[in-house]
């Protein structure tokens, strides 16, 4: 009896964890253009780019010419962030973007884009 349960109980877990992971996939592709780092590198230039990650993890290194707005905070920054211009964000794995990209479009952001599994993946210049 006990192990069936601890089996349905891992089960679901897996199950919710897995549509999770296809829910936050799929909102990032839905409003962002996913771009590995050469791409991201090459496009960035000139352009919002914003760092989504905690103020330490930002002061510690990150993306050259980033700002950073915490995935937290986006919501209450949106008068700092420009229409007319395209948005690149990133946070640590990719893990944040669904809840602000969800935010920005409802805030009318079309022109975004993300750097495809987050600053781990991410090759260029950084800065300390």
């Amino acid at each position: 009896m006990l192990i069936t349960t601890l089996i349905i109980i891992v089960a679901v877990w897996a199950l919710y964890t897995l549509g999770m992971l296809y829910y936050n996939r799929s909102t990032v592709s839905r409003y962002s253009t996913q771009l590995e780092a050469i791409n991201f590198d090459a496009k960035m230039t000139n352009q919002q780019i914003i760092d989504l990650r905690e103020p330490s993890a930002f002061s510690t290194k990150h993306i050259m010419g980033a700002r950073n707005i915490q995935a937290g905070l986006i919501k209450s920054s949106l008068d700092a962030l420009r229409k007319d211009k395209p948005l690149f964000l990133y946070d640590e794995r990719g893990l944040q973007l669904a809840g602000v990209l969800r935010q920005l479009h409802k805030a009318g952001y079309t022109d975004v884009y993300t750097l495809k599994g987050g600053f781990i993946n991410w090759t260029g210049k950084t800065k300390p």
